[in-house]
């Protein structure tokens, strides 16, 4: 096989699997993994280093791999979407739970539809505060990923409500929340911005001193 120099930036494709090259200092080489005895002793660890390091490249990627985003310790995947991922997650420090939403790239890298997308979706959201409008905490990029950190809403979707109780609420029970709901909507409105995905799994709910509240 020829030899082909790589350089940052780089993307190996082994049938669906992608590899994208990136450069880091190692304080330590490995050790040299099956290799001849015509080598040297620095090309030798050079190679099994880069062997080891794309082995491990290759057993970390999988669904059950959940990614690392800076200041924050995810827990675990709840949701995967058409254009992203969302995850649940705690503060490093403050220890509080956030939602962690990122951009579910097609093929090596994000399209230029999605990021734009992505970075709309994120400046409408971190623009609206209100008490029924889900909170936007941060934004960032970790690993040529983009990704935004929003509250993490305790008890679940108004969908999820009606699931516990059979399927269907009470009028009772479905007044309070979808008013709050309505609050938020109106407030959105109230700055030029349409939800236009607005239904029961997308009407979260939390607690706000014992008392349940419904956010958009």
């Amino acid at each position: 096989a020829q030899a082909v120099p790589l350089k940052e930036g780089d993307v190996i494709t082994a049938g669906l699997t992608e590899f994208r090259v990136a450069v880091k200092a190692a304080l330590e080489p490995a050790p040299a993994v099956g290799k001849t005895a015509t080598m040297g002793a620095k090309e030798d660890a050079a190679a099994g280093f880069m062997t080891n390091f794309l082995a491990g490249i290759a057993q970390n990627i999988g669904p059950d791999r959940l990614p690392e985003f800076p200041g924050f310790k995810t827990e675990k995947r709840l949701k995967v979407g058409g254009m992203g991922e969302v995850f649940l997650a705690r503060e490093a420090v403050g220890d509080r739970k956030v939602v962690i939403k990122v951009i579910k790239p097609q093929g090596a890298k994000a399209s230029k539809k999605q990021i734009t997308l992505f970075w709309r979706e994120m400046e409408v959201t971190q623009n609206l505060r209100h008490k029924n409008i889900v909170e936007f905490v941060k934004s960032g990029l970790a690993d040529d990923v983009f990704f935004f950190v929003m509250e993490y809403c305790s008890e679940g979707s108004f969908a999820d409500l009606a699931r516990k109780s059979g399927g269907t609420l009470s009028v009772k029970a479905a007044i309070p929340p979808f008013l709050q709901a309505l609050e938020g909507l109106n407030f959105a409105h109230g700055k030029e911005v349409v939800h236009r995905d607005l239904k029961p799994d997308n009407i979260l709910l939390g607690r706000d001193a014992g008392e349940l509240g419904a956010k958009v």
